[in-house]
C-alpha cells in the first residue's frame, strides 16, 4: 500500500505541528528559568511562561492523539501517586489544592 503526496503532505504538516509545539514548550521553559534567576523576576513574564508551558503541553496532547480530559486525568493520576506516596519535593498541601482545582 503506497501513501498518497496529499497523505504524505498531511503527515509532514502534522509532524511539523507536533515539532513546533514541542520547540514552544522548551522556549517556554528557558523562558521560565530566565525569569527566576535573580534580579530578573517579573511575576507577570513568570506566569505568562507557566501558563505557556500548561497551554502548548494540553495541545501538543491533542496533537498526538490524546484529548485534554486524558491529559487531564493524567495530571490527576499523577497527583494522587504523589499524595500516597514519601514525595517530599511539594507540600502535600499544594498537592491537595491542585487536586480540589483539577477535581482528581
Amino acid at each position: 500500500m503506497s501513501i498518497s503526496s496529499r497523505q504524505s503532505l498531511d503527515i509532514m504538516y502534522k509532524m511539523n505541528e507536533v515539532d513546533v509545539l514541542k520547540t514552544k514548550i522548551l522556549a517556554s521553559i528557558a523562558n521560565l528559568y530566565d525569569n527566576m534567576t535573580p534580579g530578573n523576576s517579573d511575576p507577570d513574564e513568570l506566569a505568562d511562561a507557566l501558563g505557556d508551558v500548561v497551554l502548548y503541553t494540553f495541545l501538543l496532547g491533542k496533537k498526538t492523539g490524546f484529548d485534554f480530559d486524558r491529559v487531564r486525568e493524567e495530571a490527576c493520576h499523577k497527583i494522587r501517586l504523589l499524595l500516597i506516596s514519601d514525595y517530599t519535593d511539594v507540600s502535600n498541601d499544594d498537592l491537595c489544592l491542585l487536586a480540589q482545582y483539577l477535581g482528581a
